[in-house]
C-alpha cells in the first residue's frame, strides 16, 4: 500500500512540475518577441539620437510607474488594470508627441499585426 501511494505521489509531483514548467515557456516566448519587435520597430522608425534617449526615458517612467500599481496592495485587480491601461495611453501620447508624422504612419502600421495578434491571445483565455 505504502508503495502504491508512493508511485502515485511521484507520478502527481512529477506531472505538476512538468506543468509548471511548461506555463513558463509562452511568457519566455512572449518576452523574447517583445524584445525583437522594440528592436525591429527602433530601426524601423529610423529614431534620432534625441528621440531613442526620449523613448528610454519614457519607457522607464512607465515601467516604474506601472510596477508601483501592481504592488500597490490598496487596489483591487480592476483598479490596477484600469490605472495601467490609463498610463499606458498616457505613454502612447508622449511617445507619439516625439515622432514626426512619417514615424507615426510607421508605428501604426507595425502595430496593426501586433494588435491582431493580441486580441487572438485575450479571447482564447
Amino acid at each position: 500500500m505504502k508503495k502504491i501511494l508512493g508511485i502515485a505521489l511521484f507520478v502527481s509531483a512529477f506531472a505538476f512540475a512538468s506543468r509548471a514548467q511548461e506555463a513558463k515557456q509562452p511568457s519566455k516566448e512572449k518576452h523574447k518577441a517583445k524584445k525583437e519587435w522594440k528592436k525591429s520597430a527602433k530601426e524601423d522608425l529610423n529614431l534620432s539620437a534625441d528621440q531613442q534617449k526620449e523613448m528610454k526615458s519614457i519607457n522607464m517612467e512607465f515601467r516604474n510607474k506601472a510596477k508601483a500599481i501592481r504592488e500597490d496592495k490598496s487596489l483591487n485587480e480592476d483598479q490596477k488594470k484600469q490605472q495601467v491601461k490609463s498610463l499606458h495611453a498616457k505613454k502612447q501620447e508622449r511617445v507619439k508627441a516625439i515622432l514626426s508624422p512619417e514615424q507615426q504612419q510607421k508605428l501604426a502600421q507595425q502595430k496593426k499585426p501586433r494588435k491582431k495578434q493580441h486580441n487572438r491571445d485575450t479571447s482564447t483565455k
